[in-house]
């Protein structure tokens, strides 16, 4: 069985690559059931990803998103995975009414959960301990 890939071959070519003083931006998500199926090996933790990106002169991580965001992701992924899932189940005469029912029903939800997910942005709400994922900002 292959062994699980590590970050430290790559981050050292980023910092090997890097201009003095230049700036690179890695993105990476947190909140998720599988990050990239079947490769999902590690979860980055803010303090690992600063101690992964030490030979940096500089590395600043934001948080994308709070809590609040994560619980809205999750609820308008459920909702559109649950309509994947039952299609499925219907045939497809059956499934045009039986979505239009679903989408009458559920689709104010998800708009209310959408407006509240991005006030959440903007008023920085919630807790940054569930965040959607991070962007690590380096300078070399």
């Amino acid at each position: 069985m292959a062994k699980p890939p590590f970050p430290y071959d790559l981050i050292a070519d980023m910092h090997r690559v890097l201009k003095p003083n230049g700036t690179g931006i890695i993105t990476l998500p947190w909140s998720a059931r599988f990050h990239y199926k079947p490769y999902d090996y590690h979860r980055y933790t803010p303090s690992t990803l600063e101690t992964l990106f030490g030979a940096f002169s500089e590395v600043t991580i934001h948080n994308r998103g709070t809590d609040i965001n994560a619980i809205v992701n999750k609820s308008i992924v459920l909702y559109f995975g649950s309509i994947s899932s039952i299609q499925s189940l219907i045939s497809q005469l059956l499934w045009l009414p039986v979505r239009l029912l679903l989408f009458l029903v559920f689709a104010p939800v998800i708009g209310v959960l959408t407006v509240w997910g991005h006030l959440a942005l903007w008023f920085n709400w919630g807790s940054s301990d569930d965040p959607l994922g991070y962007t690590i900002e380096v300078r070399k």
